[in-house]
């Protein structure tokens, strides 16, 4: 809230657990959805780096494969975003296929990966389809 107060940014922090608040936004009001969801499989947690296991388990753990918090945003908050909004995501490494098609199959275009300083994608952002007036999917 501070660095958006200090840029005047035209955008509305929330802190609330994303499938109960869902409730709160109508369809189609939403221009953007940016995330940085838990994405670490849960068998992989022990694993990590010391300083890493001192976040809270609820910060890390994506699951079983790491992508369940990727599956509920999309099935709840895709009916959110207005026609032709963005939806983007942090990923976890090797996490880009699968999400790219988890996008693609409900309703996103323009997919599009970002890669981090070493090369790796690191992000994914994608375009809700226009649901009247569907175009031919693009990917990048």
């Amino acid at each position: 809230e501070e660095n958006l107060s200090r840029h005047q940014a035209k955008v509305r922090a929330i802190l609330a657990d994303l499938a109960d608040c869902v409730r709160d936004f109508d369809d189609g009001s939403l221009d953007m959805i940016v995330s940085n969801p838990p994405y670490i499989c849960s068998e992989e947690l022990p694993t990590l780096q010391r300083e890493v296991q001192y976040e809270p388990r609820l910060a890390l753990d994506g699951g079983t494969d790491g992508c369940d918090f990727y599956r509920t945003i999309v099935r709840l908050w895709t009916p959110k975003l207005r026609d032709g909004g963005v939806i983007a995501f942090e990923l976890g490494e090797g996490q880009f296929k699968t999400i790219s098609r988890l996008l693609r199959e409900n309703g996103y275009t323009d997919v599009k990966g970002a890669p981090d300083l070493q090369g790796t994608l690191r992000a994914i952002s994608a375009k809700r389809q226009n649901v009247a007036n569907p175009s031919p999917r693009r990917e990048s």
